[in-house]
């Protein structure tokens, strides 16, 4: 079997001298399980392609692999004591099968079906089971962008991966919590669970397995981190992605797929403020040979708040399905459904009303600004079908859809503009809200690659649409007949009946077509070229209790959002790239003399080197870029009520990041970001800051370690940072802060994992939004997490 093993890594190696063609010792952490598991793990650390009937594993267990081995020692271990034995075949694929022939009788070669090239010309041979590295730690060893998973260092942007082990290993819940602990996002609580994301000066975008949702992430209710396996992000302007968008980026939700075997995965926690939550995964087959294929997944949350009276509860239930209708063709169909209940909500302070900027109010923490009977009760739901199929050994295609919708009532109560600073009085507003909102998105796209003067190139292109409405209700008025309150000793406020006193509907439709082609010019030199042209249209109608007719945004027709990239391999370990992005954003700002303005443009520059070392298990990118926002919206000052497309800001600055796992038993995560946003163009305000709410240096850290083989063996350590110069909302201004965290933990086995994490080990006090004249909301004080996780 050894030599089998050494003859296929010889031969991967692609011609290289014998010496290069030995193989190389591994750090290989696989632990004592079922056995498809191991081979997974052993394919993800090795990187090598294992191909086998999945049928074989069944039932059978591998034992604990862990320590530094040449990758033939470690597969000698995972099979040792079972019927399976590898094998070299023709075209040295690593093949796993019944030790039904003496070891010196070599096989027959075996027929390979669907050899598919990757990026840096590696070969992998797919068959009954695919077996490829996907992601280790906290490195991502591929990304979806392109509709195709592609090697990171071939992707000439900025883009960065949350991986299910750091949302494991930093217990993260939520989409917002994720985004927060990213490299160049700033995430901002809002109220009611929801938040608003910032990225490069603007708004990202969002898409829920590479199906494009505008604006489905700010102040949106979001499923929780449980439904998925990764997040991509991608910063800068994506409009060959998305079509018309922000130039911030785009953030790629990816749902949870079924496995090949059986496994169940799951978690306990109890912390600070009486904060319960609970989830279980669990995946398995649905028949013997496997074509049928299941993951479900259940969790829960119950929770106080370091503020009074708060409280907050959520259960999501999500499930999977994937049908292998032939063996080139697999359906995939999901669900999920989650439910929220806030109440009573808080949305925080205002300032006190003391010149220039006002002054923070001198409060505790924990003080409660809301009203007792102020409630919210998001209900969200998602329905999502894939059809695969693979024409050929190189050519694919993809058609997805995904139907999501919520519906949402509230009603709360919030102090009303400034404080004044005597005696703390302000005004208080009552308001109520009903939304439903229903968006529909689809995709369809053919990837494969082909052949031009000799050598072997790749192209996507697609279609995509997506459709948003969005029917809300409010009605408001101000408490206690406009006299102010106390809002330190806020008197006691009846639940009111809140009338409806405005109603409206939005409907927009988004058609694209896309396309992109990958040329390889050279061994080391990659080009690619793409562009995403969209035809767009929006329309309103409000009124109450009538609705008026509608009224008609402006359309766009055909508006091209291109992408140029190239891609240098300067060795073996590290890239340098340089692209061009383009996107834009429609506008219904009226112009003199008749019509609307032209869309918005956004474009950006950027220059980058990315490395992936350890055989992938460490990576690092460093990336300079300048976007240019055109055709801004600004006052007509020679007619009033009317606008110019003529404003022009800019956002530039610097991003360093690093993945993965340098040293074995340690991983680790950290990204800076330098930006400088600023406003060029506008007669009310050039030069100032384009968004003072975004910090213009940050830092976010994330690291573990785990000993072994000492006195220590099974213990683990970690802890991070998140580091933030000053920001402000156009009164108060933050200084910069840093919060700091510690985790401790215990893996009794290979199976269960004890973590006790302190987040705000220091207890810093920080405003996750700074106040202004509503929704100041103070980042949480010290706390604890005790969980116990099942980890396989």
């Amino acid at each position: 079997m050894s030599l089998a093993i050494v003859a296929a890594l010889a031969v991967t190696t692609g011609g290289v001298s014998a010496a290069e063609s030995a193989p190389r010792a591994t750090e290989f952490h696989i632990p004592a399980g079922p056995m498809a598991q191991a081979l997974n793990r052993f394919a993800q650390q090795s990187d090598l392609t294992l191909l086998y009937d999945a049928s074989l594993t069944r039932y059978l267990q591998a034992p604990a692999v862990d320590g530094t081995y040449e990758p033939t020692q470690a597969l000698d271990r995972l099979l040792a004591g079972s019927s399976l034995v590898a094998r070299v075949g023709a075209d040295g694929s690593v093949r796993i099968e019944h030790d039904t022939a003496p070891a010196s009788t070599a096989p027959s070669p075996q027929k390979t079906t669907r050899p598919k090239m990757t990026s840096h010309g590696r070969v992998e041979n797919l068959d009954a089971v695919d077996v490829r590295a996907t992601s280790v730690g906290y490195a991502a060893q591929q990304i979806n962008f392109g509709k195709l998973p592609t090697d990171p260092r071939e992707i000439p942007s900025s883009v960065s991966v949350v991986t299910r082990q750091r949302m494991d290993d930093q217990n993260m819940i939520t989409v917002a919590e994720a985004l927060n602990r990213s490299t160049g996002i700033t995430a901002v609580p809002y109220g009611m669970g929801t938040s608003y994301f910032q990225a490069r000066g603007y708004q990202p975008d969002v898409q829920f397995d590479g199906i494009p949702a505008n604006n489905g992430l700010q102040y949106q209710s979001q499923f929780d981190l449980n439904m998925y396996d990764a997040i991509e992000i991608f910063r800068g302007p994506a409009g060959i992605l998305q079509g018309q968008g922000s130039p911030g980026g785009v953030v790629n939700l990816l749902r949870k797929r079924p496995g090949d075997t059986y496994s169940l995965l799951g978690a306990v926690s109890a912390g600070s403020w009486n904060n319960f939550q609970g989830n279980i995964d669990i995946s398995d087959r649905l028949n013997a040979s496997g074509t049928i294929r299941s993951r479900a997944v259940v969790s829960a949350q119950d929770t106080d708040y370091f503020y009074d009276k708060a409280h907050s509860e959520h259960q999501l239930f999500y499930g999977i399905v994937d049908f292998d209708l032939t063996p080139d063709t697999t359906l995939t169909l999901s669900g999920a459904w989650q439910r929220e209940d806030h109440g009573p909500l808080d949305w925080g302070q205002s300032v006190l009303a003391i010149p220039p900027h006002g002054k923070v109010l001198e409060a505790p923490r924990s003080q409660f600004y809301g009203t007792d009977w102020s409630a919210d009760q998001p209900h969200m739901s998602d329905l999502y079908a894939e059809l695969r199929h693979a024409f050929s050994d190189t050519w694919q295609a993809k058609v997805a859809v995904d139907r999501r919708s919520s519906t949402d009532h509230t009603t709360y109560g919030y102090i009303d503009g400034l404080i004044s600073p005597f005696e703390n009085l302000a005004g208080y507003w009552l308001q109520r809200q009903q939304t439903k909102l229903a968006w529909t998105g689809v995709d369809a796209s053919v990837s494969g690659q082909f052949d031009l003067f000799g050598r072997t190139h790749e192209t996507t292109f697609g279609i995509d649409y997506a459709q948003k409405r969005n029917d809300g209700y409010s009605g408001g008025f101000a408490a206690n007949n406009h006299i102010p309150v106390d809002v330190l000793n806020l008197p006691d406020i009846p639940a009111p009946e809140i009338p409806f006193d405005s109603h409206s509907k939005t409907l927009t439709k988004q058609y694209g077509v896309y396309g992109e082609v990958r040329l390889h010019p050279t061994d080391e030199l990659s080009v690619l070229v793409g562009s995403h042209f969209t035809w767009y249209r929006n329309r309103t109608q409000s009124g109450y209790p009538y609705l008026a007719g509608w009224n008609n945004d402006p359309d766009v027709n055909h508006k091209a959002a291109p992408y140029v990239g190239l891609v240098y391999d300067i060795n073996k370990n590290l890239s340098a790239y340089a692209s061009y992005t383009d996107i834009f954003v429609p506008q219904n700002n009226p112009r003199y003399g008749g019509g609307t303005l032209k869309p918005r443009t956004g474009k950006q520059y950027e220059l980058g080197l990315k490395g992936a070392f350890l055989d992938g298990m460490f990576t690092g990118s460093l990336a300079a870029f300048r976007i240019r926002d055109e055709n801004r919206a600004i006052d007509d000052l020679a007619h009033p009520n009317y606008f110019l497309s003529a404003g022009r800001a800019q956002s530039q600055g610097w991003e360093a990041e690093i993945n993965g796992r340098p040293l074995p038993g340690w991983d680790v995560y950290a990204g800076y970001t330098y930006l400088l946003t600023r406003v060029l163009s506008d007669p009310t305000g050039p030069g100032s800051i384009l968004d003072t709410e975004e910090p213009k240096k940050t830092f976010k850290l994330w690291t573990t370690y785990r000993f072994t083989g000492n006195a220590l063996d099974g213990f683990r350590i970690g802890g991070g940072a998140r580091s933030v110069s000053s920001t402000s909302r156009g009164t108060v201004t933050q200084k910069g802060y840093t919060v700091f965290d510690a985790q401790v933990g215990y893996q009794f086995n290979p199976s269960w994992l004890l973590t006790l994490t302190v987040n705000n080990v220091f207890d810093k006090s920080y405003f996750a939004r700074v106040p202004a004249q509503y929704y100041g909301i103070y980042g949480d004080p010290r706390s604890t997490i005790l969980t116990l996780r099942k980890t396989l």
